[in-house]
């Protein structure tokens, strides 16, 4: 399957952003579906597209706009465990590879939201390792700045509560360890 531009804007409207239309509303009250449940399954696959680690998927994903409604989803759904880590899983393979993604990712607020996941799912190890993950690479850009971002929304206390919380998983206290040593520099 080939994926032009115009593919991947009608995929993140109608995947990630809920099928905001009359007849992706039908569609999901008609396959029993919540709001919840879609976000879900538009996270889930955005993430497994970009598994894939293509700097081209990455770009036409972000330049779909993508990033804001990953946040959106996230802001929207605080409470689903899934959308938190599928959606801080996507953040981080939309801007790895990506200055302008992961510039986007800033100013759509994707430090605040990832660090709000963190605070609301403590005791999910698949959220606090891809929150920390996510974090400590998107705040390498620009990084007086993100790393105030970061600080200001509790970065720092949440990456230590979660090495405590999940002392036993060494990918969340490895995560959780290079966040904070990134939060660190100044």
């Amino acid at each position: 399957m080939v994926l032009t531009d115009s593919s991947w804007s009608f995929a993140v409207r109608v995947l990630v952003v809920t099928g905001g239309c009359d007849w992706g509303q039908e569609w999901r009250r008609g396959q029993g579906l919540g709001e919840e449940d879609v976000q879900e399954y538009g996270c889930f696959a955005l993430q497994n597209i970009l598994s894939y680690n293509s700097t081209e998927m990455a770009t036409r994903a972000g330049n779909a706009g993508a990033i804001e409604a990953l946040v959106a989803a996230m802001r929207g759904h605080a409470r689903s465990e899934i959308v938190q880590e599928l959606g801080c899983n996507a953040l981080f393979d939309l801007s790895i590879g990506s200055t302008e993604n992961a510039t986007r990712a800033v100013n759509a607020g994707a430090v605040e939201a990832m660090v709000a996941a963190m605070r609301g799912h403590a005791g999910s190890q698949g959220v606090q390792e891809q929150a920390c993950v996510a974090l400590y690479h998107l705040i390498a850009l620009n990084y007086p700045e993100n790393i105030k971002r970061a600080l200001r929304a509790g970065a720092k206390k949440l990456a230590k509560a979660a090495m405590t919380a999940h002392s036993g998983n060494s990918e969340v206290t490895k995560g959780a360890r290079d966040l904070l040593e990134r939060l660190s520099y100044r």
